[in-house]
């Protein structure tokens, strides 16, 4: 073996990029016998496709790419969904995957597979370091397209015996691609000071904050336009943090879920009043619009994003501020300097009446759900006990998709602006909320991890309890157990009347198979023992599933269901 190997210069060119951490098991094992030299650790995980999630959730925290690594065939192939959520969701992965020795390639080699093209539709970029002389050349190349633009994943394959060829001399290179957004691009004056004509002129004003907020950074200048122009902000699912969501001009989660019982049902007309709605770094997607319908359609919309692509694809923008969003609505906060905001400044104590009125009638419609002492509990009184439970502490809260999801944003609150809660909406995937929370864990470990999931969901992912305990990555776990695919099921009866044979789950102790991996656990049938719980296992610095037994028929608030309900 020679003295510097590709493996080692891999491994000090991510160094030089900023990786502290990457997600692997035991391959590429040339890669993982290199990286502890300089200091990068391995974080083994037990499943491929929980990895990604990690990795996702580590750069969703951490603003530096996320490092996963597999071997190539059905590890590989277990990459395609967290890597094509953390495409959906602008997530920047790096995805570093073996590759078959170069003199087998095309000979049906031992799990060989054409990586290229399972990659292709999931990433940004994908390549293969043939050139022992390129390690370089191509992990710039990566980060570079990993971080910039549109964050996203990328993949580069390593064969393996180029990993053992002797490398060139150590880089003269210093830079650090390996954060995001790498470069903060931003719109035109022009395009600027129209926005912000529109907003200083405009009588019912709304920004909606999306994911993008927090890709960029941007919370604290979105709360900065929230206060010097008097805008009400609402955020989507992925944007929920972006505000403190106590300001009195904020109104909580704008979405599909602003039913009887959501924390925005009051609002819907706050939104539908809007005559300049400022769009950042959302997708407009079909969730985050309720279909495309809570938003009036004769409003005039600002759009700020990053992805041009983006801007006008379900709503004509009257003023397209591509670009990055800190750069953007700093810029825009300039430009308001030199607009009259009188108007803006006296509209403001009605517009906050009005959202004061509406939580008061939110706390009345929901009272009895988050004091109810039923048995099954109900997930309103578990999600609001954990609500109390985390206020003060600086908390990472993620919830898996579906339900949890819907809990989280309508039960738990942002106390400041960028505050962090997690969830997949990308694609929306199931079974992806432990290993986000774990990967934010490794982001952030003096901050509390808090994973709010089903039954279901957990389902996919029981066995990274193990890796919980074995990477001393102490998460708190709130299983809301109803023994049923929650959504699934409730949706089959809205829509059909019926439901599927494979929404109902046997009976599972799974806080026995939390206490088999070494993990502390209870079940908590009581809801009055939720308090004592959850404070603590938050207090142990250990990890901990709080398995809580809910009520099989309690149903989030969305609007679609109203009519059904």
């Amino acid at each position: 073996m020679p003295a510097r190997t590709v493996a080692d210069a891999l491994a000090e060119a991510l160094k030089r990029h900023g990786v502290t951490d990457i997600f692997g098991q035991s391959l590429p094992s040339a890669l993982f016998l290199a990286t502890p030299k300089v200091g990068i650790r391995q974080v083994a995980y037990r499943t491929e496709n929980a990895a990604g999630a990690m990795a996702d959730g580590f750069a969703r925290v951490s603003g530096r790419v996320g490092v996963v690594a597999a071997q190539n065939g059905p590890a590989a192939t277990l990459l395609v969904p967290p890597l094509a959520e953390a495409l959906k969701a602008s997530i920047p992965i790096l995805a570093l995957v073996q590759e078959v020795p170069i003199a087998n390639r095309d000979r049906n080699a031992f799990q060989e597979y054409d990586h290229h093209a399972l990659f292709a539709p999931c990433t940004k970029w994908v390549r293969t370091l043939d050139d022992p002389g390129r390690v370089d050349d191509y992990l710039d190349m990566a980060l570079a397209v990993a971080c910039s633009g549109r964050p996203g994943p990328v993949a580069l394959l390593v064969p393996r015996d180029v990993l053992n060829l002797p490398a060139e001399q150590p880089t003269s290179r210093h830079g650090d691609l390996g954060h995001f957004p790498l470069d903060r691009t931003r719109p035109t004056d022009t395009a600027i000071n129209a926005a912000a004509d529109l907003i200083a002129a405009a009588r019912h004003p709304l920004l909606i904050a999306g994911g993008g907020v927090h890709v960029s950074g941007a919370a604290d200048a979105i709360a900065a336009l929230q206060e010097r122009a008097s805008l009400p902000v609402g955020t989507t699912t992925m944007g929920k943090g972006a505000v403190d969501e106590l300001h009195p001009l904020s109104l909580g989660i704008v979405s599909n879920y602003m039913g009887r019982t959501s924390a925005a049902h009051y609002l819907k007309d706050t939104v539908a009043d809007a005559d300049v709605i400022v769009f950042v770094g959302t997708r407009t997607n079909e969730n985050g619009t309720d279909a495309w319908r809570v938003f009036p359609t004769d409003a005039s919309v600002i759009h700020v994003d990053v992805d041009a692509a983006e801007i006008g694809r379900n709503y004509e923008a009257a003023v397209r501020l591509v670009g990055d969003a800190h750069a953007t609505c700093e810029a825009l906060l300039v430009a308001l300097e030199d607009r009259d905001l009188a108007g803006r400044a006296q509209a403001r104590p009605a517009v906050e009446a009005r959202i004061a009125e509406a939580r008061a009638l939110h706390k009345a419609a929901v009272d009895e759900l988050v004091c109810s002492d039923d048995i099954p509990i109900r997930p309103e009184r578990v999600a609001a006990e954990l609500d109390t439970a985390l206020a003060g502490r600086e908390a990472i809260v993620v919830a898996d998709a579906s339900y949890s999801t819907i809990w989280m944003g309508n039960y738990l609150r942002a106390r400041r602006a960028g505050q962090r809660f997690l969830s997949p909406r990308g694609l929306a995937g199931l079974g992806w909320g432990v290993p986000l929370a774990l990967g934010a864990k490794v982001a952030r470990p003096e901050s509390a991890v808090v994973a709010l999931v089903g039954d279901g969901g957990f389902g996919h992912v029981w066995s990274e309890l193990e890796t919980a305990v074995r990477e001393q990555l102490p998460i708190v776990i709130v299983l809301l157990d109803n023994g049923i695919l929650g959504f699934q099921k409730h949706v089959e009866l809205v829509q059909f009347g019926a439901h599927t044979s494979a929404v109902d789950f046997a009976p599972v102790d799974h806080a026995a198979i939390a206490r088999a991996c070494g993990a502390e656990a209870v079940t908590v049938e009581d809801p009055n023992q939720l308090a004592p719980v959850l404070a603590k296992a938050l207090d142990s610095g250990l990890t901990w599933l709080v398995e809580v037994r809910c009520s099989p028929d309690a149903r989030p608030p969305i609007t679609a269901w109203d009519s059904a309900s």
